[in-house]
């Protein structure tokens, strides 16, 4: 049984390490230097809007893995249990409501003109929802590591 949990938590380390260092990557270094080379926000966005749909599915792999591990390990996570499960929930919520706000933002895009087209305004706020709910998203991401780091019983026993 040990061994079983041990893969599972190499997996879910391996699949969180993917999709939420892939995730700062892309945020840090990816999105300026796309700026800067392209010299178009448009431009940078047209790459953007095609690599946040994978992205956001292995959010979705991790998130769902980090849900069955505060579950797996529900009774000897003591009082941070409710934490370490509460921030995969928020997680996954918000890239729920990604893959919400994703198809309205791209409806906006003219890839033929490459133009913004309708109401610029309704463009911007939706896109700052999406910003918004990644944020909060990498938050629970941090939360949920911390919590995760916190040794539980299970890993102490010598059964």
């Amino acid at each position: 049984m040990k061994f079983i949990l041990f893969a599972f938590r190499v997996l879910l380390l391996a699949s969180f390490a993917v999709w939420f260092g892939g995730f700062f990557f892309y945020v840090s270094f990816v999105v300026p230097i796309g700026n800067e080379v392209l010299g178009s926000t448009f431009e940078q966005g047209m790459i953007t809007r095609r690599a946040t749909v994978p992205l956001n599915w292995l959010s979705v792999l991790a998130g769902s893995l980090m849900v069955a591990d505060s579950i797996f390990t529900w009774r000897s996570k003591g009082r941070i249990r409710w934490i370490q499960i509460v921030f995969p929930i928020i997680l996954l919520a918000m890239v729920a409501w990604l893959f919400t706000l994703h198809p309205q933002i791209d409806a906006f895009v003219d890839a033929d003109t490459r133009q913004i087209g309708g109401d610029y305004d309704q463009f911007y706020w939706l896109h700052r929802l999406y910003l918004w709910a990644s944020t909060v998203q990498w938050v629970a991401a941090w939360m949920w590591l911390i919590c995760w780091l916190i040794p539980g019983k299970e890993l102490h026993t010598e059964t």
